[in-house]
């Protein structure tokens, strides 16, 4: 298994997948999350976040250009994601994800990069 090269991942992340437009959404709205679907950050911040059972928002971290997010990753329930400014969002489905070794390895890739950074902290 070889790991899959930065730089195409940012290509990717850039241009979107061929026949799937990236999803452009205004600052403060709630991104739409589904248990069949990742998405990747193009452009933009966005805050994810959870609430206890009183309600207070407890904030879980930050998703940022080129980081792949969603229910797949979690199991935080309820879990939010919320633009803190104007975004651009590329979908992957399930199906398109099992399709695509380069979105495959690009998300992979980009996971254990997060896990490692996590664990030397």
């Amino acid at each position: 298994f070889t790991y899959f090269i930065p730089q195409q991942w940012v290509a990717v992340t850039r241009r979107g997948l061929s026949g799937t437009p990236n999803l452009r959404i205004k600052r403060g709205i709630t991104i739409p999350l589904h248990s069949q679907e990742l998405w990747v950050v193009c452009r933009g911040i966005l805050q994810l976040r959870t609430f206890d059972s009183e309600g207070n928002e407890a904030i879980l971290g930050l998703a940022y250009p080129e980081m792949p997010f969603g229910l797949p990753f979690t199991q935080i329930d309820p879990y939010e994601v919320i633009a803190l400014s104007d975004v651009v969002l590329m979908r992957i489905t399930q199906i398109e994800l099992e399709r695509s070794s380069v979105l495959a390895q690009g998300i992979l890739s980009h996971s254990i990069g997060v896990y490692s950074r996590q664990k030397t902290c």
